[in-house]
């Protein structure tokens, strides 16, 4: 009969310690699942440089368009794409890449069009 006491206090001491590391992964994921809310839920700083990084795509591809002769403009778009894969691989699809790829639909439906 002490065998059976024993075995029944160790289930009882297994049930308890998976029930506190149930409920501490659940605290984890509730925290986890509010700091992406508090993150996602602020704006970014429109700074000189976040500026100027939207900026430059446009910029490139008024100049690819306006300055470059027509003859080597196909030149420009595959560096242009090439620049623009690049970011992409590198950060993933985010606001920026997203900006990229459309000023480089823009620049070449301006170019053939």
């Amino acid at each position: 009969e002490g065998e059976r006491e024993r075995k029944e206090l160790w289930r009882k001491l297994r049930w308890q310690q998976s029930q506190q590391l149930q409920q501490q992964q659940l605290q984890q994921q509730q925290q986890q699942k509010q700091q992406l809310y508090e993150h996602s839920s602020t704006t970014p700083q429109w700074n000189g440089t976040v500026i100027g990084m939207y900026a430059l795509p446009t910029i490139l591809g008024f100049l690819i368009l306006t300055v470059v002769p027509e003859a080597y403009v196909n030149y420009f778009l595959v560096g242009y794409t090439l620049w623009a894969g690049g970011i992409v691989f590198r950060w993933g699809q985010t606001n920026y890449s997203q900006h990229i790829l459309l000023c480089l639909l823009y620049v070449t439906l301006a170019a053939y069009l």
